[in-house]
């Protein structure tokens, strides 16, 4: 186009203006992008539903053409990639060929990567694209989060307008939050250090003060039991003393025998009544296996040959749908 000037009356259609040249007188006054101050200034929203977003209510001027959005705008979104991650652009896609003339709000997809980036927009003569946001889509999910959404509303790409000759540009505000965030991340970590490198600097104190007070109350109480055991020695004379060494070695070897079963006993296992009886010289031991639609129970009865006492041991296995789970109980009864 070469010189052109306008507006004048037209006298039998000698004057003639096409679209662009009406909005051209703009030029100058309003740049291109989106209106801040009007409705949500088109920013993208995740929503509750699967494969799609909202763009919100806005006005733009792009390339001498109004754009307005007047309420919510829900955009369905291609399915995410099977194996591949994948960066999506919602864009405003400006047409101005003479077989479309359109502006629309679009969908454009990424290329599926297991390190993927941002799609190319179409930049040409006729047809441009303002990324609104771009979208991360991971592999086989359907949901869209808002942390998968990088607004791009107010950036170089998709800049903002708040009024005449007026423009915002906040590429360089995002990169002092990024700035400020790095900062802080790296402050928070160097603090979280210092405070660990204290905890242990204070739980290497107390552990050895903890175990210099155990050393010290050992030494004090092996002093204090061999000084009893020796006052003691004083009183008995050698018969008593030697009986009373024979005593404890006796309890000793008979704990010791006990303790791993090395007595002598008789078990009878009654198959038909399910019970198994335990015969030695200090007890009988009668352990029953019932079941029920709780589990399986296992009862030992304990009748002491000497003694005022009988025990009772109940252990009861119930089964659960990721194991058995085990209770035991104890009683201890009158004869």
């Amino acid at each position: 186009m070469a010189f052109s000037f306008g507006f004048y009356n037209s006298f039998n259609h000698d004057r003639k203006y096409n679209s662009i040249q009406i909005s051209m007188i703009f030029d100058g006054i309003i740049s291109d992008g989106i209106y801040a101050t009007i409705g949500e200034a088109m920013v993208v929203k995740a929503t509750s539903e699967d494969n799609v977003v909202v763009v919100g209510p806005g006005r733009g001027w792009f390339d001498h053409t109004w754009n307005y959005n007047d309420t919510d705008l829900p955009v369905n979104a291609p399915i995410s990639d099977v194996l591949l991650k994948r960066i999506d652009a919602l864009v405003i896609d400006i047409n101005a060929n003479e077989n479309y003339r359109e502006n629309k709000i679009m969908w454009v997809q990424g290329t599926p990567s297991s390190n993927p980036v941002r799609p190319t927009m179409i930049n040409t003569l006729e047809r441009h694209q303002y990324p609104l946001c771009y979208i991360e889509r991971k592999p086989n999910v359907e949901k869209i989060l808002q942390a998968d959404i990088t607004n791009m509303v107010g950036s170089s790409e998709c800049p903002f307008v708040t009024g005449v000759l007026q423009t915002i540009n906040i590429d360089q505000l995002l990169l002092q939050w990024k700035d400020q965030w790095a900062q802080f991340v790296i402050t928070y970590e160097k603090t979280a250090e210092e405070w660990m490198d204290d905890q242990k600097a204070d739980f290497a104190a107390y552990y050895a003060e903890f175990k210099r007070q155990m050393d010290a109350f050992e030494t004090a109480s092996a002093k204090e039991f061999n000084d009893w055991f020796a006052s003691i020695q004083d009183i008995f004379d050698g018969s008593v003393a030697g009986n009373l060494q024979n005593e404890i070695n006796q309890i000793t070897e008979t704990e010791f025998l006990r303790y791993y079963g090395l007595i002598n006993s008789v078990t009878i296992i009654n198959d038909s009544t399910n019970i198994i009886t335990t015969t030695t010289s200090e007890a009988t031991e009668t352990t029953r296996f019932t079941t029920n639609d709780d589990g399986e129970t296992i009862t030992t009865t304990i009748v002491m040959s000497s003694g005022n006492y009988d025990y009772v041991k109940t252990t009861t296995i119930i089964p659960q749908s990721t194991g058995d789970r085990i209770e035991t109980t104890f009683i201890k009864r009158p004869k």
